[in-house]
Order: C-alpha cells, then structure tokens, then sequence
C-alpha cells in the first residue's frame, strides 16, 4: 500500500493553485485508485457485527383491537415474524375490564407456533393498567406463526379495547 506524503500545506491567506490542488488529489487517486487492498472494505466481505454503529435494533409490534369482547378468542391477533428476534417484552392492557360480579378474569398470551413463550398468561386485572409478561423463551424463529389469545372467564366477563405490545431485538448479521 502506498503512503501518502504531503505535499503542500495550504495556509490562510494563501492563493490555491490550480495545478497544485490537482496535484495533491492525483497523488491520493493514484496511490488508491484500485490499490485497496484491505478485505473488509472488499464488495463481498462482511462487515462484523460489532464494528456497527448499533449492533442490535429493537422493534415493537402494537396491536389495537377496538371493540368490546365477552368470550375468549384464540386467537384474537396473528402476525408471522419478519425475521428471527430475541423476545424482549410483552406488555398487555384492556380499556375497561368488568368486574361487576368479582369472578371475572382476563388473561393474555403470546404463543409462538401453538406454545405459550411466557412463564404464564398476562392477567389483567384493572382498566387502563398495563401488564407486563415474564418472557421464558424468547429465541423467537425467522418467520414463526405468533398468536396472541385472549381468555376470559367468569360470570359476565367484558373487555373493552385490548392492547398488546411486543418488543423484539434482532442483531445485524
């Protein structure tokens, strides 16, 4: 690889000229000019993960389900992963939840192909208060069928306006 030298040192003051302007940058051109020889600038070569400016990228999937629901729906959202994640957290809340006979409950999950990836069912328990799950896998597959399943119980369960938010990280590869 070729070193560069200096050739001149521009001060202020000093007129710029042409030829010499031209001069400086033909030295660094051919020097360059398809000398690179270092493989990671290379067209093919891969660039590490932790040489990027932000090695991982964190994304949150909300889902809004309007309306009021009086039975358990599975499931009451699907969406397939756009690419493999680590699950961070999932957070639920309802709007208004009735409670009017006591025995009510309401519980959600987020299933990853049919299996549950929280230690339990997020269970809310009053209206506008957010819940947060306890992820227990969260190695989330490129492409998986998510689920989220609303299950409710009781004697006059009502639900009104559902929210459910999922934070994935995925790494740059």
């Amino acid at each position: 690889m070729a070193i560069i030298s200096k050739p001149n040192t521009f001060t202020v003051g000093n007129t710029i000229i042409a030829s010499e302007h031209n001069a400086n940058d033909d030295t660094i051109y051919n020097d360059y000019n398809g000398n690179i020889t270092n493989a990671n600038l290379d067209a093919s070569a891969a660039i590490a993960n932790t040489k990027l400016a932000a090695p991982n990228s964190y994304f949150t999937i909300c889902i809004t389900k309007d309306g009021q629901y009086t039975a358990t729906v599975d499931p009451v959202a699907t969406f397939q992963m756009p690419v493999a994640a680590t699950l961070v957290e999932v957070s639920a809340c309802g709007r208004d939840l009735d409670t009017a006979s006591g025995n009510e409950t309401y519980t959600v999950d987020l299933e990853e192909a049919g299996t549950s990836v929280l230690s339990s069912a997020i269970s809310l328990v009053a209206d506008n208060t957010v819940v947060v799950g306890t992820v227990t896998d969260a190695a989330i597959a490129d492409n998986a069928k998510m689920e989220v399943v609303l299950t409710l119980g009781g004697t006059t369960p009502a639900l009104d306006d559902l929210t459910v938010l999922i934070t994935f990280k995925t790494s740059h590869v």
